[in-house]
């Protein structure tokens, strides 16, 4: 009995030591959370008071506290929050993405441990620490005081920096998405180091797969603003191509961010052949991804920054093409846009150098040359069609000794979905015809819903009734008729904001019909600009300044000026009256 009691003795105290540690263990993470928030409220503090009280602010969590580590800027996140299970950070803590009043703030944050029960803090702008007590699969949520009108709470949701206007199609019973347009013509490109500032390409042709003809001979598109930027469309039309309808028409547009960009052109191809082997950098066959448009891209090793993975080199043999009259490389792929707000620190820092796609082609000698394709990024953007742009790269005449290798190198997020070859040079007559709009009207429409996967092509018939998307303030165009503004390029735009729809019709009568042995190809051409929203900087959270054709940057300096005449005047004044605060 004595022994019994003994032992049972032991196993209480055994218990409450367990207890104890385990109550001294959560205690101690605690402690952790709460020392990290006065460590970040001191450094915020102290950033602020030698810049005129204002925060800087951060989307990414790691990038936040690195800098913060190194002694850096501190920024507080607050576009992005961290799941509760998500273990991909290397912080111990969770940031919560609270933001209240003007340059008021709230960190939360709980520590990682697996019983931290169901405890969280905060930290407020006054130093003050908030233990809140409810935490969910989403984030560390704390009770903020709801004095504020302007108080609110991002949950990630928004489009994040944006793409480019959308580009709907009609096909008689719906409308389908084409792909993204304009991309190069952004007004907020990263300055890289150690590269020429980059330029602005304004203009871009796509090919149109699912335009009919509907039977009064009606053609409808639609360019859609649905991510959180501004458009500024300038000139749009329509080009029908006539062409035998035994080959295909290619177009010679490839996205290029430095001159030369690539000029107006029509390649013509037929019983274009895949390679005859690709591989990584590893030497991993990777030919079986590259056959089809299905999906089913290059694997890739990402990172912790979107739009940036593992530098890689996709390496290509196209076999003996030394009988060939041209060669030309197909490629269709699409991307994962880098966003300007998370990386400019991480390039400024030098921890990040972009490195632009360039295409190599052997030497001669044993080694690579480059063939003038560099910073060409494919332009389908993850979340729009991309089977529907391919890019051509013109490789005639580029090749020595019969070795017919190619080799695509970067760093940046880029899904390459199909390659071929295209050797055809019997080429044919084929016939222009250019459509002017016979109607535009600009049309509030609403935000499209982001689909599960970004392969699944934005839906033109999903609205998202709870974006977050706040537009720039500004003028913006009027609703209404619109058609004057897009029937030539002139730097009179239709200034779209997130949510805008511009509808155009096109009269498809005026062509000649098509003659026995030919289809029509249909081919949209679009000039203008396009701005990403950044609210917490100045130039890029309001639709002025306009960008105008002959500006030389983006900003311009001060010695350029958008044209202020009176027929610009009156332009401005005539449709520019849609106000946002």
């Amino acid at each position: 009995m004595e022994i019994l009691a003994t032992v049972a003795v032991i196993t209480v105290l055994l218990g409450l030591s367990i207890v104890g540690i385990k109550r001294v263990k959560r205690n101690a993470y605690d402690q952790q959370a709460v020392d990290t928030l006065k460590l970040i409220h001191t450094a915020m503090q102290g950033y602020a008071s030698i810049n005129n009280g204002e925060f800087t602010y951060d989307s990414n969590p790691l990038v936040a506290e690195a800098r913060l580590r190194q002694g850096s800027k501190p920024l507080l996140n607050r576009r992005y929050c961290s799941s509760a299970t998500d273990r991909t950070y290397l912080s111990h803590w969770y940031y919560n993405c609270k933001f209240t009043c003007q340059h008021s703030y709230a960190i939360g944050a709980y520590p990682e441990s697996a019983d931290y029960g169901n405890r969280c803090y905060a930290i407020k702008k006054d130093g003050t620490i908030i233990e809140g007590n409810s935490i969910n699969d989403s984030a560390c949520n704390v009770a903020l005081p709801s004095k504020c009108p302007d108080y609110e709470f991002d949950d990630g949701g928004g489009g994040g920096g944006g793409s480019c206007p959308l580009v709907f199609t009609f096909d008689g019973e719906k409308y389908n998405l084409e792909a993204d347009i304009l991309l190069t013509s952004a007004l907020a490109h990263l300055k890289m180091p150690n590269m020429p500032e980059p330029e602005i390409d304004s203009d871009e042709y796509i090919k149109l797969l699912f335009l009919k003809e509907l039977q009064d001979g009606t053609l409808k598109l639609s360019l859609m603003e649905s991510n959180e930027e501004i458009s500024y469309i300038d000139n749009v039309s329509l080009l029908a191509i006539d062409h035998p309808d035994d080959i295909e028409i290619l177009l010679n547009e490839r996205p290029a961010i430095h001159k030369p960009f690539p000029e107006f052109k029509l390649y013509q191809a037929k019983d274009m052949i895949s390679p005859v082997k690709a591989y990584d950098k590893e030497g991993n066959d990777v030919s079986g991804y590259l056959t089809e448009k299905d999906g089913q891209y290059v694997p890739l090793v990402k990172t912790e920054l979107d739009g940036f993975v593992k530098p890689y080199a996709l390496v290509l043999e196209l076999g003996d093409l030394s009988n060939a009259g041209n060669i030309q490389l197909i490629v269709n792929a699409y991307f994962k846009p880098a966003k300007m707000d998370q990386i400019s620190s991480a390039v400024k820092q030098g921890s990040l150098c972009p490195d632009y796609p360039f295409i190599e082609v052997p030497d001669g000698s044993g080694g690579w040359k480059e063939v003038g394709f560099e910073a060409s990024v494919p332009l389908a953007i993850m979340g729009s069609n991309f089977k529907t742009k391919d890019h051509v790269y013109d490789l005639t005449g580029v090749f020595v000794n019969n070795d017919y290798r190619v080799r695509i190198c970067s760093n940046m997020e880029i899904y390459f979905d199909y390659i071929a070859v295209n050797t055809f040079s019997d080429y044919r007559s084929v016939k222009v015809h250019t459509l002017k709009p016979n109607n535009a009207s600009l049309n509030e429409f609403g935000i499209l819903k982001s689909l599960p996967s970004d392969l699944i092509p934005f839906d033109y018939y999903q609205i998202d009734t709870d974006s977050k998307i706040k537009p720039a303030k500004g003028s913006y165009t009027r609703f209404g008729d619109v058609l004057e503004l897009v029937l030539f390029g002139d730097d009179k735009y239709v200034i779209m904001a997130p949510g805008d729809d511009l509808s155009l019709t096109f009269n498809a009568k005026d062509l000649p019909i098509i003659q026995n042995g030919f289809k029509r190809s249909y081919v949209l051409y679009a000039k203008g600009y396009h701005k990403w929203i950044y609210h917490d900087i100045d130039i890029y959270s309001q639709v002025a300044p306009l960008p105008f054709s002959e500006m030389t940057s983006y900003p311009y300096p001060e010695t350029e000026s958008y044209p202020l005449d009176t027929e610009y005047k009156e332009y401005l004044e005539k449709y520019n009256t849609r106000i946002v605060q």
